[in-house]
């Protein structure tokens, strides 16, 4: 019989009143807290981080600790496009919104999506308590961006800023108004705003662009005054105003800039036309080192100079006639320290020529010069002359120059040309010195007499080519002309200029180009314009073993030319990779992209081609 198993005793034991069953542990009243690292309690490594992340994140993180609220907002509110979320922190009950919509927003949709499209309308009188969340947010902006806002929001800001400043971090604000012609006398409450409202100490770049084109300048009446007491340390300034081909040069709307002592300005453009006074403040500027300006330099010595042409006085000395009458007004000094990049738009090649003459101390590496007018007989080889005796041929890179903007050849005026007035003959031998040239731009009514044998001397002169743009007065440069810049520019990647394709070329030559040329892989665009041409084949044959990489040619096509060249770049295109394959095996050195200039703010302004 088995046994009877004896139950184990209970586990559980009576606990005594004032015991515990636990084990003691040591008594500390103190609570141990977690605490954050140094590093996060710092805010601008705070900033750093959160820029990094997208606004929804930034946004949580806001909301998720005190340390975190006061950098995220900073983040949040850094950057505005429009005015309408700082409305919203307005109360409700002090206005009503109106959206409304124009006739070519309708068909611009795209443009209503970007502009303020919001009006306002008080329902009772503001007082200041209803603006300290509009404080507490408006102070973190630091930049700015509004593209047509309304004056109705800007005056309603405009009477709260002029008791306490609204945007004390401001450091850039950009303002595009492009309207309708019927809103262009609301400009001036747009500029009144920008002096009462966005001015601060801490703004550096002030953009206004688009301004419409029958906006006088007297809306800038005493801006430059208020620039200088209110943003000392301003580094970018742009005004531009809307100015189309379509468009009516208005010479007589000068900008006054005579009170504006640009201490630390960089960069200036302004199509609004500068006189002699104007320029002599920006040519004292230290830090000046990017300009686009708009100049009537010397237009009182111009017309004294026409007066003498008329009275039978030789024209040629027109241009001492300027400079004797800049002397007269002391604004010949010009010493612009520390320019390198020039723009310079005025109604002739004279003015310019004069106005670069005055430069005394500026080392330019980019020069573009275009005038409204067409220039007469010895302008054009004057202000090439002036180039070669006021810039260093080892800073200039860049160089373009143009007259009659306005001026676009068709066929016909080419076919028909006028050979009354024949181009400056040695136009570009004062630029064979500037062995650091890039890229070159002549483009002029006139042309230039251009030949096989002056392509061969730009080649030589211009060994770190890389994009030329010339208008040639007539087509007499043949397709062999062309060797020497594949030769000589190994960097030479676009090209634009009349090519005479009429000629003959038999399989020697071909066979002479693919053994004795070396492999031009960089240039990869070609604009003949208007040029005759006789067998597409041929042609397409010639530039596809001159340079296997091209892959885009563009020129007219009329029954009067001969061939056409659309049908060139097709063949081109076919062969081009075939002559990659018989070269393959041929030694080569690659332009690199650490080569290539880096592209500042400046250039995309620069037409180049």
């Amino acid at each position: 019989m088995p046994q009877a198993v004896r139950p184990r005793q209970s586990v559980l034991r009576p606990v005594r009143a004032g015991t515990s069953p636990l084990p003691s542990v040591p008594h500390d009243t103190r609570r141990k807290q977690i605490s954050m690292h140094r590093c996060l309690r710092i805010n601008e490594i705070l900033i750093i981080i959160f820029r990094l992340l997208g606004p929804g994140d930034v946004n949580a993180l806001a909301q998720t600790s005190t340390i975190f609220q006061e950098p995220a907002l900073d983040v949040l509110w850094h950057t505005q496009a429009t005015l309408v979320n700082l409305l919203k922190c307005l109360p409700e009950d002090l206005w009503d919104i109106a959206v409304h919509v124009e006739d070519y927003e309708k068909a611009m949709p795209w443009i209503a999506s970007q502009r303020e499209n919001v009006s306002i309308t008080r329902r009772r009188a503001v007082k200041d308590s209803d603006w300290d969340r509009f404080h507490y947010y408006s102070s973190r902006i630091a930049s700015l961006r509004l593209y047509c806002p309304d004056p109705l929001i800007l005056s309603t800001i405009k009477a709260r800023a002029s008791r306490i400043p609204l945007f004390p971090k401001l450091r850039s604000i950009a303002i595009n108004y492009y309207r309708a012609e019927p809103y262009t006398d609301q400009m001036s409450c747009v500029v009144r705003c920008i002096r009462c409202v966005f001015l601060n100490p801490s703004l550096e770049t002030l953009i206004v662009s688009d301004i419409p084109g029958k906006a006088d300048a007297g809306i800038f009446s005493g801006f430059s005054t208020a620039l200088q007491r209110k943003a000392p340390r301003i580094r970018y300034l742009k005004i531009q105003k809307s100015c189309g081909l379509g468009m009516p040069v208005l010479r007589r709307q000068r900008l006054p800039m005579v009170n504006f002592t640009a201490q630390h300005l960089v960069t200036f453009k302004c199509n609004y036309p500068l006189e002699g006074p104007d320029l002599a403040v920006l040519a004292h500027a230290p830090c000046l080192q990017r300009m686009d300006v708009s100049i009537n330099y010397g237009a009182d010595a111009e017309a004294h100079a026409d007066d003498n042409t008329e009275d039978g006085v030789d024209d040629s000395h027109g241009h001492d006639h300027a400079k004797n009458a800049g002397e007269r007004r002391g604004h010949t000094s010009l010493p612009f320290p520390a320019l390198r990049e020039a723009q310079l738009h005025g109604p002739t090649l004279r003015q310019c020529s004069a106005f670069l003459s005055g430069m005394t101390k500026a080392s330019l590496k980019k020069l573009k010069i275009v005038s409204d007018e067409a220039s007469h007989p010895g302008e054009a080889l004057q202000l090439m002359r002036t180039v070669q005796r006021k810039c260093q041929p080892q800073d200039l890179t860049r160089l373009e120059v143009s007259d009659d903007i306005r001026y676009a050849p068709d066929l016909v005026g080419f076919l028909q040309r006028d050979q009354e007035r024949p181009p400056d003959a040695g136009l570009l031998e004062p630029l064979l010195g500037f062995k650091k040239i890039k890229k070159l731009c002549v483009r002029l009514r006139d042309g230039v007499d251009l030949d096989d044998t002056m392509m061969a001397k730009l080649a030589l002169a211009f060994p770190s080519l890389q994009r030329l743009f010339l208008e040639a007065s007539d087509v007499r440069v043949t397709l062999p002309g062309l060797i020497p810049l594949v030769r000589h520019c190994p960097r030479l990647a676009e090209l634009t200029m009349p090519i005479n394709a009429a000629v003959d070329i038999d399989d020697h030559i071909l066979s002479v180009l693919a053994e004795d040329l070396p492999l031009h892989k960089v240039m990869v665009w070609m604009s003949v314009g208007i040029s005759p041409i006789r067998n597409s084949e041929a042609v397409a044959r010639f530039l596809s073993t001159l340079s296997p990489a091209l892959d885009d040619i563009r020129g007219h096509t009329h029954e009067d030319l001969g061939g056409c060249w659309d049908e060139v770049n097709k063949l081109a295109l076919s062969l081009g990779s075939a002559a990659w394959v018989s070269q393959r095996d041929r030694d080569y050195s690659p332009v690199s992209d650490s080569d290539s200039e880096a592209e500042s703010v400046f250039d995309t302004d620069w037409l180049w081609g």
